[in-house]
């Protein structure tokens, strides 16, 4: 049930983190980034948000937002905790009881319509939230990434660093071709944008 992303670069890896960050506050799901060994590996410059961004995606803990959806506003009231207390230790009334067939599937419903079904607003809201908070930079991001895409007969769906060489190996066969290919980076790997 969690958000999963892939990150390109080391930079994207940061900056995906900090929106990840604000996802999983918002929508009280958990959120991955995926990064391969080899982009771990590379030395690469990498530019830091300003301290504002990165204390408005990545505050206290312990500082109060509006809860940002209906269901969590019946859950939680008006106002919640950045990262809730969803347990009392010192009561912790069912807290692992067993549940019944029928139950568990109701707990499943629920969570897809108390929580699932705001996802991709929150997901969308938080990247055109963090893309002004760049500045003047070039970077931008979006659940999937497009290239050549107007007119293309043909699409390349990638993800990940392998992204990189598949923009340029389209860029060459479309100069020397008269099909067009376009190709689309997956960002949002789960749920599937």
């Amino acid at each position: 049930g969690a958000v999963v992303f892939s990150a390109a670069t080391s930079q994207e890896v940061l900056d995906l983190l900090l929106i990840s960050y604000r996802i999983a506050e918002l929508s009280l799901i958990p959120v991955v980034v995926c990064i391969e060994e080899a982009i771990s590996k590379m030395e690469e410059s990498i530019l830091f948000p300003d301290k504002e961004t990165i204390v408005n995606f990545a505050g206290n803990t312990d500082n109060l937002i509006s809860s940002p959806t209906a269901s969590q506003q019946i859950i939680f009231g008006k106002n919640r905790k950045r990262i809730p207390s969803w347990f009392n230790l010192d009561n912790p009334v069912s807290i692992g009881a067993s549940k019944q067939l029928n139950e568990s599937a109701l707990e499943t419903a629920a969570q897809q319509e108390y929580f699932y079904n705001h996802l991709d607003e929150i997901i969308n809201d938080s990247f055109q939230e963090f893309n002004p908070a760049l500045g003047g930079t070039r970077r931008k991001y979006n659940d999937v990434e497009l290239h050549n895409s107007k007119d293309a007969d043909y699409l390349v769906i990638s993800y990940g660093s392998i992204s990189q060489a598949v923009v340029k190996a389209i860029d060459e066969y479309n100069s020397k071709s008269k099909f067009k290919t376009a190709a689309a980076r997956l960002v949002q790997i789960n749920p599937f944008p």
